[in-house]
This record gives structure tokens, C-alpha cells and sequence, in this order.
């Protein structure tokens, strides 16, 4: 069977049987296989090319930083992102502004104020706990060190040496 008539077949398909795709699209085989499909060499090379074809047309271009320019479109990237953000970490809006009330608007760990900025959500990787917000260089420097205290206190002993 030919590319096009495949395609235009799976189309029909999931026209006529909505319920049935949106079940498969739901069950953990169908994830498993969509992450792996994800890391496939075929996927980044067809990311690649789409990205040659298409993201690089002039009109596509302008197309998207006008909607980036739009009021509707700045909205949306932040509050998309931003939300995005905090379901991933199990959080809601309402909890997040419960914390940074709680350390008065400032990192907990250098104390710098956001400054308009939203504050990065720490969390324990091992078990999922909130433990506060941090500024991003805060939140990279712990990071960095792979929240390991012992890490940390071999390095603020090498500072202490100079």
C-alpha cells in the first residue's frame, strides 16, 4: 500500500471511530511506544527535515512571531508554560502562591526577591516533596550537585580554603 493511500485511510478511520482512538491513544502500550518512538532515530529525523520544510518558510516565520507579538499570544506561552510546569510537579496555582507568601516573595535559599519573575518550584527527585521555591541560579547550583548535601559541603569546605 502506498504512503498516501495509508494515510488517507488512517484518517478515515479515525473519523468514523473517535472513541476507539481516543481509548488506544490512552493506554499505557500506546504511550510506551510513543516515548520510544519519540527517542528513535526515524523521529529525529523526521523532526529534522519537518523543521527544514516547514518551520523555516518565510510565512510560517512571521505567522508565529505575530502571534508571539499578540497579547493573546504572550498570555498563552507564559500561562501554558507556567502551568504546564506545576501540574508536572503536582502542584496548583493556589500552592505555589501559598509557598512564596510563606518566604515573603524571596528565594529560600540567597533570599533575593523575584522580582517579577516566577520562582522555580524545588522539589525532592527521589520522593516528589515540595520543599520551596529558589531563584534559577539557586535551583541550577543544587542541581548541579545533584541535591546531594554531602556535594555541597565538600564544596563549601574548598571555598572556605581560599
Amino acid at each position: 500500500m502506498n504512503t498516501q493511500a495509508n494515510r488517507d485511510a488512517v484518517k478515515r478511520y479515525r473519523l468514523r471511530h473517535p472513541d476507539r482512538v481516543k481509548a488506544h491513544n490512552a493506554s499505557p502500550n500506546s504511550k510506551a511506544a510513543r516515548a520510544t518512538y519519540e527517542k528513535s532515530d526515524n523521529c529525529m529525523m523526521y523532526r529534522a527535515n519537518y523543521a527544514e520544510e516547514y518551520e523555516k518558510r518565510p510565512e510560517r516565520i512571521k505567522a508565529k512571531l505575530e502571534y508571539r507579538a499578540s497579547i493573546k499570544g504572550k498570555h498563552a506561552t507564559r500561562k501554558g508554560s507556567r502551568d504546564c510546569e506545576l501540574r508536572s510537579l503536582g502542584i496548583t496555582e493556589a500552592r505555589y502562591q501559598k509557598i512564596l507568601s510563606r518566604q515573603e516573595g524571596r528565594c529560600a535559599i540567597c533570599g533575593d526577591l523575584a522580582n517579577g519573575m516566577s520562582l522555580c518550584v524545588d522539589h525532592n527527585h527521589n520522593t516528589g516533596e515540595i520543599r520551596g521555591l529558589l531563584c534559577h541560579a539557586c535551583n541550577v547550583g543544587i542541581g548541579k550537585f545533584d541535591d546531594d548535601p554531602n556535594f555541597l559541603r565538600r564544596a563549601i569546605k574548598y571555598l572556605e580554603r581560599f
